[in-house]
């Protein structure tokens, strides 16, 4: 009976450990998306996206992810360069680093809509942005979504007005504006 009870033991302590360690999750970078739009001409409306590079949210609720600004699709190459390069100079500011923190409640229990506070790191400034999220839970994955988009300004993160004049007298002297609606759908598989 002793041998049972503590065989019982070690099997809880191996089933509990296992499920303990596999509460991290990973993002899913193929089924994840971010995507905004650059506005030209006031009217006109561009959409882009920009693919994470690699995420995770641990068991303790942290979430770290990291954008590659090379990334950045618009469906015309030499935007996407320009963007990159010009906008945004990825040789001095390749990546966006995101870090929130996020109530363990969010993604242990069905589906809810939260405001969560995320610090964003985008051309070496940090600024802390709330973002209207809706969050849903399964059994192997975490999908986290913007309920509405989020303006993302280029002042707040110090991105000088001469990089938008210089890509708007290439693009024929047109007018950009300096915001941009930003929407993310964040698929993460648990491990």
């Amino acid at each position: 009976m002793k041998n049972i009870i503590i065989a019982f033991g070690i099997l809880v302590t191996v089933a509990c450990s296992h499920a303990f360690a596999s509460d991290e999750y990973r993002l899913d970078k193929k089924l994840s998306s971010i995507s905004f739009s650059t506005i030209k001409n006031q009217y006109v409306i561009e959409p882009a996206s920009i693919q994470p590079a690699a995420g995770v949210l641990s068991e303790d609720g942290r979430l770290s992810l990291s954008l590659d600004i090379t990334t950045i699709k618009t469906g015309v190459s030499i935007r996407d360069t320009r963007l990159s390069e010009l906008y945004f100079e990825s040789a001095l500011f390749p990546k966006v680093n995101i870090v929130a923190n996020l109530d363990r409640a969010l993604f242990t229990t069905g589906a809810q809509h939260a405001i969560i506070p995320v610090d964003v790191e985008l051309y070496g400034v940090k600024k802390t942005l709330r973002f209207p999220v809706t969050i849903i839970p399964t059994e192997h994955y975490l999908i986290a979504s913007t309920s509405s988009p989020v303006m993302i300004s280029a002042k707040d993160f110090g991105i000088p007005s001469e990089n938008l004049a210089t890509l708007a007298k290439l693009a024929g002297g047109i007018t950009i504006s300096d915001k941009t609606p930003l929407n993310f759908n964040l698929v993460f598989i648990k491990k």
